[in-house]
């Protein structure tokens, strides 16, 4: 049964990974989440259609922060195909949370967006 702050969603919390920017990033990926006003910004930095480097600035709840330092870690190396064919579900198992708080599923939406939008350029 997930919870609400479950073991990994605090490692990921009080840890959170590739926060900052990257000032030669090839795109940027925005979320926001209405129903609590969560927000983050991705910097993508593309080589050859394969994710290089991520960073993010995030304001939010505890499990917008986790999720987005989770989804950077689950991106970054990988192709642009990969990531759009990533499944939101992994991100809400992996931190052992339910899938009714819209906030963890925000950054892997954000950055899919944009790198379908991208490719569809």
């Amino acid at each position: 049964m997930a919870d609400r702050y479950s073991k990994a969603l605090m490692k990921h919390f009080t840890n959170p990974q590739n926060i900052g920017k990257i000032e030669n990033s090839t795109l940027a990926a925005t979320g926001f989440n209405e129903s609590d006003g969560d927000g983050v910004k991705f910097y993508l930095k593309l080589e050859d259609g394969k994710l290089e480097d991520v960073k993010y600035t995030i304001r939010g709840c505890p499990r917008a922060i986790a999720a987005s330092s989770f989804t950077s870690e689950l991106i970054k190396g990988k192709k642009i195909d990969e990531i759009l064919e990533l499944d939101e579900k992994k991100v809400f198992d992996k931190l052992g949370i339910d899938e009714s708080f819209t906030c963890i599923s925000m950054p892997l939406n954000a950055v899919k967006k944009t790198l379908k939008e991208y490719s569809e350029s």
